[in-house]
């Protein structure tokens, strides 16, 4: 079973998805980047992705109340494998256990420290690895 190395980088923030690529190359082979999470449903549905990197200001653009919640719960019933990190502005305690309720594995906030969000990304990507071999095994 081959292991794939996908991340989806979600940010309004076209600079910040660009240095967040360049930050992450070394340990994702593929990345995708975007200001919306909506035309990737599809592949997330498809398990495309190992780990999605989500701004949370990308939800809280939404008029609608816990906007973040309900995509948060979306993207894991479309694939219960990904791995969630939430990126924010602020840290807001109440924001963070809310995401981490909601599915997200680990909170960034901004400004990131380079060395801890690559330090985020190769534990989100190894657990990653590790739901993929136990639903292997499972269905053994």
């Amino acid at each position: 079973m081959a292991k794939k190395s996908d991340i989806l980088i979600i940010d309004s923030d076209k600079n910040a998805r660009d240095k967040l690529s360049v930050l992450l190359k070394n340990i994702f082979k593929n990345i995708e980047t975007a200001d919306s999470i909506v035309p990737y449903l599809n592949e997330i549905r498809n398990n495309r992705f190992n780990v999605i990197l989500i701004d949370l200001a990308t939800f809280s653009k939404s008029k609608k109340p816990n906007k973040g919640k309900v995509d948060l719960e979306k993207i894991l019933q479309l694939d219960p494998e990904v791995i969630i990190v939430i990126m924010a502005d602020r840290p807001d305690i109440e924001t963070a256990v809310m995401a981490m309720k909601n599915g997200a594995v680990d909170f960034v906030v901004k400004p990131y420290d380079p060395e801890r969000l690559q330090f985020i990304a190769k534990n989100a990507l190894q657990l990653s690895h590790c739901n993929v071999w136990r639903n292997f095994f499972q269905e053994v």
